[in-house]
């Protein structure tokens, strides 16, 4: 793609002050590839054209051509950083959200969540990490039945008709 543009910028050259489409091949290869070849094009790409300016009839001087060159090679390397750190960033929060949709390891019995680095974590601590939600305790009837079956008998009132404090 990149060979392609710049052969029709070859072709209408040197008139067209602005190769708005050298942008295209900067981007997929910073998105796809990572940032080194992003920046491979972002100066190779502007190099070509001026090594074509020089070989042609230019309505502008040398240096006015080194110039635009130079500003052309600037603001692709910074266009490729770019898309290259939001493309790493992406990647991240893709990652993200296949960990938490994921099926999570828990041990059966302390219910610890084993992390992607291995480490055994609550569960508490491992959805406060890796959400944004917050962790309320309570006692649901089944366990308190269970579990405290005899006391909530003594005091007479049966555990389903117990009031919810307030």
């Amino acid at each position: 793609m990149a060979l392609a543009v710049v052969g029709l910028d070859y072709a209408v050259a040197p008139y067209v002050r602005f190769p708005i489409l050298y942008l295209l091949p900067i981007a997929f290869a910073s998105w796809y590839c990572g940032v080194w070849p992003g920046l491979l094009l972002a100066v190779t790409m502007p190099s070509i054209r001026f090594a074509f300016l020089t070989t042609m009839d230019r309505p502008w001087t040398l240096s006015q051509a080194a110039v635009n060159g130079s500003i052309r090679i600037v603001v692709f390397v910074l266009f490729a950083l770019m898309l290259a750190r939001i493309a790493r960033q992406n990647a991240q929060l893709t990652q993200e959200v296949r960990t938490l949709a994921g099926l999570l390891h828990m041990c059966t019995f302390c219910k610890k969540i084993r992390t992607s680095e291995g480490e055994w974590q609550s569960i508490d601590r491992y959805i406060s990490a890796h959400t944004e939600s917050r962790i309320s305790h309570g006692l649901c009837p089944a366990c308190a039945h269970e579990h405290y079956g005899d006391v909530l008998h003594e005091s007479g009132t049966p555990p389903a008709k117990r009031s919810k404090p307030s």
